[in-house]
């Protein structure tokens, strides 16, 4: 039998499930709903709560709910400012103006989710607003796929095993593990991935794996993000052609990054 690890900070663990917990609610959460969520007692949760005020990682308001605090912008800040990668997907854009009007996203995976660390918006109606530390589904994004098609296909396996469904966000987002997998093949066969409405109605994404310096497993995914509407088969070519461009270049950079294997 399979021997568990022992949680040897469970404070800590508690916190950051505190975090998760907030981050997650579309509003903020009162100390009952927190330890409820937490499955803890009040003291317990209060105990965390007043720690993370005092560390500015939360905020207590006026009307005694708790909300993320000020300094978890600090942080993410700071983690986006040592990401090379993040600022090399940004110049990137600069010396490509024929997409000013698109909004070009970088993403890394974590568990079944894509993060975003850089994004561009925009002036179309996309229907979705990207934010640096965003989560979305990885199996309906451009991103996710293009992630998730490095992936030896016993580790998506093992990634969706323990969910009851792939998570959906339109009527067109993939709708079963075995779905996904025949598009993650057409992926790697590709070099690129489409989103095709998946993760909004009326969109359209282009994504490609940064690889690391191995050459097979992705650190991050890069994806531009069209209005449907002005899309045709030139522009998807060129859009195809210049994701790829980016995913080499990044994928060079991230070679040079990561420690020798």
């Amino acid at each position: 039998m399979a021997q568990q690890t022992r949680d040897l900070a469970p404070a800590v663990t508690r916190a950051i499930c505190l975090l998760d917990a907030l981050s997650k609610s579309p509003r903020p959460l009162a100390l009952s709903e927190l330890a409820a969520l937490l499955k803890l007692p009040k003291s317990s949760v209060y105990g965390l709560c007043t720690s993370l005020v005092a560390g500015r990682l939360i905020e207590r308001l006026e009307d005694g709910t708790y909300s993320l605090g000020l300094h978890i912008v600090d942080l993410a800040n700071a983690r986006l400012g040592q990401n090379d990668l993040a600022q090399e997907f940004l110049r990137f854009w600069s010396r490509h103006p024929e997409f000013r009007e698109e909004a070009a996203i970088m993403s890394e995976r974590v568990g079944t989710d894509v993060v975003y660390l850089a994004c561009r918006n925009s002036s179309r109606p996309l229907g979705v607003t990207f934010k640096v530390g965003m989560r979305l589904p990885a199996a309906v994004t451009a991103t996710g796929k293009a992630i998730l098609s490095t992936l030896d296909e016993d580790e998506v396996d093992r990634l969706y095993r323990a969910k009851d469904a792939i998570e959906q966000l339109t009527s067109r987002s993939v709708k079963t593990l075995p779905a996904l997998k025949r598009q993650l093949k057409e992926v790697k066969r590709n070099g690129y991935a489409v989103d095709n409405g998946e993760t909004r109605e009326g969109m359209c994404s282009f994504g490609a794996p940064v690889l690391a310096r191995s050459g097979k497993v992705a650190v991050a995914g890069v994806a531009l993000s069209f209005f449907r509407a002005d899309l045709n088969d030139g522009r998807a070519r060129q859009a195809v052609s210049s994701i790829k461009e980016l995913a080499l270049e990044l994928s060079q950079k991230a070679a040079r990054l990561s420690p020798g294997e």
